[in-house]
């Protein structure tokens, strides 16, 4: 039974047609081929940044504040204010966490804003059942940003909140195509 030798590969050039050499031996055939390389990849820029508040006092149907723990180095999520940030057209990933300790007992509402409206449907909602006890919430959602867009969160309460702590983080996915 005559055998397959394969004597070996080389790469080509990008763009080359693959080839394949045959040569008869003794045995049988040896095989030599050739495989194009591939273009190089472009990788997408990634694009992400990342904001806290920590120890801060929270005020009802105000804007939480934050400071940039992670700046965004593309531009694309950048902070324009102690509570706004403008992002970029594409789709992202967002998520936040938001604390507080109320007093007396009641609520806490965080809404975010994107895309020109309040999103009450990424909101986080918290209630408390005692004085001075700590509201916390949490919520992560992808978003796809329509048009270069405000983003920021709003705080809502009927009790006094202080030691509020806030994490944001926020990674692009992809640009929309």
């Amino acid at each position: 039974m005559p055998q397959v030798e394969v004597i070996g590969t080389t790469t080509l050039a990008p763009g080359s047609l693959a080839s394949v050499t045959s040569s008869i031996t003794p045995d049988g055939i040896a095989l030599e081929f050739g495989i194009p390389q591939g273009l190089p990849g472009i990788l997408p820029e990634i694009a992400f940044a990342s904001f806290i508040t920590f120890a801060a006092s929270f005020t009802n149907a105000t804007r939480i504040p934050f400071g940039t723990l992670t700046e965004d180095d593309t531009g694309q999520i950048r902070q324009i204010s102690d509570t706004n940030l403008v992002i970029e057209p594409g789709y992202y990933v967002i998520s936040y966490h938001v604390s507080a300790l109320l007093n007396p007992q009641g609520y806490m509402q965080i809404t975010p804003y994107y895309n020109g409206a309040p999103h009450i449907e990424t909101a986080i909602y918290f209630m408390n059942a005692a004085d001075n006890t700590s509201a916390y919430g949490s919520n992560t959602f992808i978003i796809r940003m329509t048009s270069v867009s405000d983003f920021f969160l709003t705080f809502n309460t009927n009790a006094r909140a202080t030691e509020g702590t806030l994490t944001l983080s926020i990674i692009k996915l992809r640009d929309i195509t």
